[in-house]
């Protein structure tokens, strides 16, 4: 009771002003509200009418990082903090689904969700949503990893092979200025830029910062932005909620909600989920002003400077891929900026060999160092800008350590070359100090009982622990991953994986029989006259037929590259390597005639006939075609099998330009 008392006496002591401080900061690193619980000055008529309006069904993007998107089976991002904060002003209860566009689009249409939270105005959408006004603007622009692309207008794209959503607001207008066969389209946006990185397209024209998020998360080295897509009559990409008309006044209710967003709170949370990304230039008094003298040398060095660095002393600084990296590269990034200057590596394995070319005059300064007697003689040092403590990290069984001088007798690691270890030498002659080429080597040892503690900064030792916290954390998580890895691919219903799987798959199979100089087929198979079976049979034996129709093309499809998917209903797709392209036609007509010929049971205990249509598109994959172009032709072929009488196999070669009709059409 008394600890409580004392516990209590000190939150009395804490300033409200500080109090409200600490909740801003709480709210820039992950808090779910804004701000406090604002109430929303609505009429009587409004509040009635969202008492009466029970739960709204609110439709987000799941794949449209940094602004809405699933993660661990919940969805978040800029959307969904908005909607939260609308949620709170109003009062309505929201039910968030999640899918991608295409999905999404029309359960607005048919009023399976009753708002749309990521979604631009357009004149021909006014007929199915009710739009408020825009919450964030995002500009479109031109991502690319050819060099050579200088994008002006549109009249640039003419010989890239562009992707973009499909389904996005400007599609129609860049496919009237630019040939389609120019133009591929995605569902969504991971298999977009994963395309991007792979070559299936030169251009991704796309939201910056989801943009931004995709090529963070799949570590596409070498892309930039070519430029910002201008369009007449499209400055942006207007992030609105549209509302279906059943439910015209909740949009006003929420416009309303909108504009009672206060600046301060619109900036939270898109410093949440876009970071930095849109700080404001600097100003001219934050820029270095140089002396005649001062410019005159640097222009002598063409404005840059050489650094040496430390490869492994992170998160103080490191060398990565052969780059700078940690707290000292942020602050000469800083000094880039403000100085108009540039700083070049000059590569070192360790930090003996920094020192060793500091010495040569190889490099010019270090970026982080310590000033010492000895490094006196051969360099100058600025006055300190950071701070770091030092501590020695001893074996979790081994006695607190309050003094340096319980150590002697023992052996005490330290990095060769450290400015510490030039000073404990000095300071604590009897210490028996045993140097060491890196943070790695000084942690093993200790590990190892071959040293009773080791020297190294705070930073350093607490990036340690953190590591290893992670790797429990990691090890504990990669269990669940792997199952959770298989159901997120696999389609429930049939046991083929699923529309996720299909993307990730697809492009990495095409690109392997590119590499491989290996002929590639696609072919889409459709269940022939399926609504049919549902109107006259029921759901329940529509699905057991398709489970039906899945075993069978499993048992016709066994070999290492086969892969098979549900595309979507009653849709299916193959795709595979292949040697002989008379074999894989064989291989699909049996599966054809075995299907036609096997009764699929029901629920009944009445069999029930069912046959496919077989589209396939086969050919040698070339670096001038894509894995979108078989996709595109498969369909082609189904389409002509559908026309031509089902139950069938139509097969379209990738490359030519031929029509359905001149395609091959084996009799069923």
């Amino acid at each position: 009771m008394n600890l409580f008392n004392q516990i209590q006496a000190g939150l009395n002591a804490v300033p409200e002003e500080k109090l409200q401080h600490l909740l801003q900061r709480w709210q820039e690193y992950g808090g779910l509200t804004g701000s406090t619980g604002t109430e929303l000055a609505l009429s009587s008529q409004q509040r009635q009418y969202l008492a009466s309006l029970g739960p709204v069904r609110i439709g987000f993007m799941d794949d449209y990082a940094p602004f809405s998107f699933t993660d661990g089976g919940r969805v978040r991002g800029l959307s969904v903090d908005i909607m939260n904060r609308l949620v709170d002003l109003t009062g309505l209860q929201a039910i968030p689904v999640s899918g991608q566009w295409d999905e999404l689009i029309p359960m607005l249409k048919n009023g399976d969700i009753d708002v749309m939270a990521n979604m631009s105005h357009r004149p021909e959408r006014e007929s199915f949503a009710h739009f408020t006004s825009p919450y964030h603007i995002i500009p479109n622009v031109i991502f690319t990893r050819d060099e050579s692309l200088n994008y002006q207008n549109l009249e640039d794209l003419k010989h890239y092979r562009v992707g973009l959503g499909a389904g996005i607001y400007y599609e129609e207008t860049l496919r009237q200025l630019l040939s389609n066969g120019t133009l591929l389209s995605f569902h969504s946006q991971q298999p977009m830029f994963q395309a991007l990185a792979s070559g299936d397209v030169d251009v991704v024209i796309g939201a910056l910062h989801s943009g931004n998020y995709w090529i963070r998360q799949l570590g596409i080295s070498g892309t930039r932005i070519a430029g910002e897509l201008q369009l007449p009559g499209f400055s942006g990409e207007d992030l609105r909620f549209g509302v279906r008309p059943a439910l015209a006044p909740l949009a006003d209710i929420l416009n309303q909600a909108l504009t009672s967003i206060t600046p301060t709170e619109q900036q939270v949370i898109e410093t949440r989920w876009l970071g930095a990304s849109n700080q404001p230039s600097l100003n001219t008094a934050e820029l270095v002003h140089w002396t005649d003298t001062e410019s005159l040398w640097l222009e002598q060095r063409n404005r840059e400077i050489r650094i040496c660095a430390d490869p492994d002393w992170m998160p103080l600084e490191g060398v990565r891929d052969g780059k700078h990296t940690g707290l000292a590269a942020d602050v000469l990034e800083l000094f880039s900026q403000r100085g108009n200057l540039r700083f070049r590596l000059v590569p070192t394995s360790n930090w003996q060999e920094a020192i060793a070319a500091a010495k040569d005059r190889r490099c010019d300064m270090f970026p982080m160092a310590m000033r010492t007697p000895e490094r006196s003689v051969y360099l100058d040092f600025t006055s300190p800008y950071l701070e770091v403590p030092n501590v020695v990290i001893g074996r979790i069984e081994a006695p607190f350590i309050q003094r340096l001088n319980e150590l002697e007798g023992g052996r005490v690691g330290i990095v060769e070359g450290y400015a510490f270890a030039e000073l404990l030498r000095k300071r604590n002659p009897s210490l028996q100090l045993v140097t060491v080429e890196s943070e790695q080597e000084g942690l093993r040892k200790l590990q190892n009982r071959e040293l009773i503690g080791y020297v190294t900064t705070l930073a350093t030792a607490l990036l340690v622990y953190w590591n290893r916290k992670l790797g429990r954390l990691n090890r504990e998580l990669a269990e669940a991953n792997t199952a959770l890895s298989r159901l997120s691919v696999t389609d429930n219903l049939t046991g083929l994986g699923n529309r996720t799987y299909f993307d990730r798959e697809f492009s990495n199979s095409y690109q392997w029989c590119l590499r491989h100089r290996t002929g590639f087929a696609v072919a889409m198979v459709d269940a022939d006259h399926f609504k049919k079976i549902n109107d006259n049979w029921g759901h329940e034996a529509g699905d057991r037929c398709l489970e039906s129709l899945a075993n069978t093309m499993r048992e016709h499809f066994r070999r290492d590259t086969d892969r098979l998917a549900r595309f979507g209903g009653e849709e299916f797709v193959i795709f595979t390597s292949y040697q002989d392209a008379d074999d894989i036609k064989a291989r699909l007509n049996r599966f054809r005639e075995e299907v036609a010929n096997r009764r699929c049971d029901t629920c009944k205990d009445k069999g029930i006939d069912l046959t496919v249509s077989i589209g396939l598109a086969l050919g040698l994959p070339t670096p001038e075609h894509t894995s979108a172009e078989y996709l595109r032709l498969a369909d082609q072929a189904l389409y002509t099998a559908k026309r031509n009488g089902r139950n069938r196999l139509e097969v379209i070669p990738a490359g030519q330009t031929s029509g359905p009709d001149e395609a091959e059409h084996p009799k069923a």
